[in-house]
Formats: structure tokens, sequence, C-alpha cells
């Protein structure tokens, strides 16, 4: 007796504890437009992500083929046999994407006054990023929204 009764109110807590809803909800490591940019704040923190992918590392300020060492050989860009590799080598457009992904949902939840100046940072990096690709590889696509990974 004493077991059956411990087992209704466990069995009578587990249905009122749960939520229909509760299985429907959006995943908490993915970005959707809906629930993301709803704040200020939101923009600039995600704004504040393009300055990684445009800052030089430590290889690109201190390059040993620019110093004052001593190379017997040529590099490549200068030689002129370069080539557009098929992965890696700079070929990467994830940068790219996550800044058409910001300016075609940064202005959803908020005043365009709110948005601009955070759309006009992402344009600049937009920018900055083709200089980049065209200075190293010359002629590439251009993209103007988002491509899904």
């Amino acid at each position: 007796m004493k077991n059956t009764f411990i087992l209704y109110i466990l069995m009578a807590v587990l249905i009122s504890g749960c939520n229909k809803d509760y299985l429907d909800r959006q995943p908490g490591a993915n970005i959707s437009p809906d629930v993301s940019f709803k704040s200020v704040k939101d923009l600039e923190l995600f704004t504040n992500s393009f300055y990684n992918a445009a800052l030089p590392s430590a290889e690109g300020v201190y390059n040993e083929a620019i110093d004052n060492i001593v190379k017997n050989t040529l590099q490549d860009e200068l030689t002129g046999k370069r080539i557009v590799p098929v992965s890696g080598g700079g070929w990467s457009w994830s940068d790219l994407r996550n800044i058409n992904f910001f300016l075609e949902n940064c202005y959803n939840n908020l005043s365009f006054q709110e948005a601009a100046p955070y759309a006009g940072i992402a344009k600049f990096f937009r920018a900055y990023f083709y200089y980049e690709k065209v200075r190293r590889f010359g002629d590439v696509p251009l993209v103007w929204q988002s491509i899904k990974p």
C-alpha cells in the first residue's frame, strides 16, 4: 500500500511537470534570426566577431619572407605560380557567410537608426574580406546573401 501511494505521487508529479512545448524549443547553441539580434548589445557582440578574421596573426606581422632575413628561394606569390586551392590555403568563405547572415537579419527586431551603425561595420568587413580575396587570388565570386553551410 505504501509503495503504491508513493508511485501515484511520483506519477502525478511527473505528469504535472511535463510541458508540451518543452520539446519544441530552439537549440541554445544555434543562432536563428527569430531569437537573435533583439538588442543593440546583441548586434555589438556579433560584429565583434568580425575583428578576429581581420586582425593579422603574428605570422602576418613578423613574416620571415619580408623581414631582414635572407632567403634563398622566392615565394609562389612572387614567381607567379599561385593556384587557387580546392580547400584550405585561404579559400574559406565562412567569414563572409557570417557577415551576410548578419546583414540579412540585423534590421529584423530593431529600428534602422539602432542597427545602421552595426550594419556599416559589417559592410566594411565584407569589403575588407573581398579586398583580401582579390589581392590573394585575383578574380573571386561575388556573394551577397548567406549560403547555407
